[in-house]
């Protein structure tokens, strides 16, 4: 290395120096904002992903110097290289690969990931890839109780105001997850959730409901869970996640299943392939 390379590549060590304490100026403004102030979060946001994107651009740069100084990698290197980009996903999905490989992969790829909680129930993850680019993702995760929900008082006042009204429990739950309602430990209103606030509010189910009545040919989720020997929940968590296609019945405002129906050989089949898992587990 001649001595203008030397000092080329110094100057740009110290940009590269400046750039990084920018973007951790940047990223802990944003981590210390009030999530309720919207706004404001979102301009700190935009200003964080700007250090960002100019740190990576001069990295890329940089390394773009020393590669083109080391030489270029040999042509059937650069081509063992591709080919095992193409192989990736199936080697980490098949079962060939480790976990310790995988996490040597993803601490090869990712630059850092950060974690915010913009309410309860609700983690924000952000993915920083070492190329610059952010990969952003909203998970529900679960929380103590229904109240500790932002809107678990509206819930359990839903719930009740329907019940009341004397609709059917999964009807209640169906119609509120619609809504964009989710329980405290799930993605959705469950049945159990349902039946708990009712029993809570001393409200009784109509013990003339045709919910108990048996008509031929046909089952309610009670009547089919009974049939296939699992819980009513299981049967309403088929249906909610939609791993079996079926819409209530707007009329008598609850799920009917036809005897025949291809649904009930779907959810069969679902719970045969659960309890063999969990027989594989046991033995294991």
């Amino acid at each position: 290395m001649n001595k203008n390379q030397e000092t080329l590549r110094k100057a740009k060590s110290q940009e590269l120096q400046r750039l990084r304490y920018e973007a951790e100026r940047a990223e802990r403004q944003y981590q210390l904002c009030d999530p309720e102030n919207r706004l404001v979060a979102l301009e700190l946001e935009r200003r964080w992903e700007i250090s960002l994107n100019s740190l990576r651009e001069a990295e890329h740069s940089f390394e773009v110097r020393l590669d083109a100084e080391a030489g270029a990698l040999p042509p059937k290197l650069l081509e063992q290289w591709r080919a095992a980009g193409t192989q990736l996903r199936s080697l980490w999905s098949d079962g060939r690969m480790g976990n310790a490989h995988k996490k040597r992969i993803v601490r090869t790829l990712v630059d850092k990931i950060v974690l915010k909680q913009p309410q309860p129930g609700q983690i924000e993850v952000r993915i920083i890839w070492k190329s610059g680019q952010c990969t952003s993702k909203t998970l529900e995760v679960k929380v103590g109780s229904l109240r500790a929900l932002n809107n678990g008082e509206v819930i359990e006042e839903k719930i009740t105001a329907m019940a009341r009204s004397g609709l059917a429990d999964e009807w209640i739950a169906f119609t509120l997850t619609r809504e964009g309602y989710r329980g405290s430990d799930r993605p959705y209103i469950g049945l159990s959730l349902v039946q708990r606030v009712r029993r809570d509010a001393s409200i009784k189910l109509d013990s003339n409901s045709n919910a108990r009545r048996k008509t031929e040919g046909e089952f309610t989720i009670p009547q089919l869970a009974r049939k296939l020997r699992v819980k009513i929940d299981w049967v309403f968590e088929q249906i909610i996640l939609r791993k079996i296609s079926v819409e209530p019945d707007q009329t008598r405002k609850r799920f009917i299943f036809a005897a025949d129906s291809k649904e009930i050989e779907e959810l069969e089949r679902l719970r045969n392939a659960e309890n063999t898992l969990h027989t594989k587990r046991d033995a294991s």
